[in-house]
């Protein structure tokens, strides 16, 4: 689509993976690791316990968790099992390949996660029976966070109005993103490398094992934003902004923050939010979630105009008052 109709374009819909739920799709990282035990039990047990938040149903909190490595228990296990493999009178003590495959075998789980998750997204079936909003008006336009063809498959919306900023499972030929941003990890890393004097070969296999690990588990957003910066383009003449069942998660704010530099005649974002009121507290709770999500965008000095937050069930109308005002 060529920038000069973005004028027709005067609602941006923000989807994340409570979309999804809220259809009855079974979408959380605990389907996944069900998938996984079921499926790919080696994988599944592979992931470590630290990163593995499975009674959490926010994805967010999986990726910002694969971030992180601890560099101090991966060069812990590289030291020891150079102690262990120089204790083999059969094993040469000036090559690293025994440590190498050590670490390898320690990490290689992150290679494999992207391609276990696609097969695990195609499998879950898109529920037909219910349509719950009124998607298909050609002056919305949609950014989902989702790899699942909901929009497309159950709402009928044009693939021309959707861009899946992290891929689409769908597509073979998109490549999925999933983690956390390691890019100023990476460089780091490279720089400990080029300042280490006379650096031997052990302690290279260890800074190549972090570096291929957080390389692994890089999800690039700035580089993302910047190879799509005409779907941005788009948005000059938003007037509204409508979430649905986005975490705000650290990791993903950066596109936030791009479609707020993009949208300056924004003038309303809604905020959809599930609310259970069967549950004990759910009115602090919904407070307290709505001051994080606020905070979180004043952190990133993200002032978004009249902000309202409201119950899913209440969103069809809110939708329709977006129709009629366009």
């Amino acid at each position: 689509m060529q920038a000069n109709h973005s004028n027709i374009f005067k609602t941006l819909f923000v989807i994340g993976n409570g979309f999804d739920l809220f259809h009855s799709m079974n979408t959380k990282y605990s389907d996944f690791k069900t998938y996984l035990l079921n499926h790919n039990d080696t994988l599944a047990n592979e992931i470590p316990a630290n990163i593995d938040p499975v009674l959490s149903p926010n994805w967010s909190n999986f990726e910002e968790a694969i971030g992180f490595l601890d560099e101090g228990s991966l060069e812990n296990l590289g030291r020891t099992s150079i102690e262990k493999l120089d204790s083999d009178d059969d094993y040469d003590s000036g090559t690293t390949d025994g440590m190498d495959y050590v670490l390898d075998q320690e990490y290689s789980y992150t290679r494999r996660l992207i391609s276990a998750l696609r097969k695990w997204i195609k499998s879950v079936p898109i529920s037909t029976k219910r349509k719950y909003f009124r998607l298909n008006y050609t002056s919305f336009r949609f950014f989902t966070f989702n790899y699942t063809d909901t929009l497309e498959s159950l709402y009928n919306v044009p693939e021309s109005r959707i861009w899946h900023v992290h891929g689409r499972a769908s597509d073979v030929k998109s490549p999925l993103l999933l983690g956390s941003n390691n890019s100023k990890r990476i460089s780091q890393i490279e720089k400990r490398k080029t300042e280490t004097s006379e650096l031997d070969a052990k302690s290279q296999a260890i800074f190549e094992a972090e570096e291929e690990y957080y390389e692994n588990t890089n999800k690039d957003v700035l580089t993302n934003i910047q190879e799509h910066l005409d779907e941005f383009k788009l948005l000059e003449n938003i007037s509204t902004m409508i979430v649905l069942g986005f975490s705000f998660g650290a990791v993903d704010l950066p596109y936030i923050v791009a479609i707020a530099r993009h949208t300056s005649r924004l003038k309303k974002v809604i905020i959809s939010y599930k609310i259970d009121k069967s549950k004990t507290g759910w009115k602090k709770k919904f407070l307290k979630d709505k001051d994080q999500i606020v905070q979180s965008l004043l952190d990133k000095g993200i002032v978004l105009p009249s902000l309202e937050f409201i119950d899913i069930e209440r969103t069809p109308r809110a939708i329709g008052q977006c129709v009629l005002s366009n």
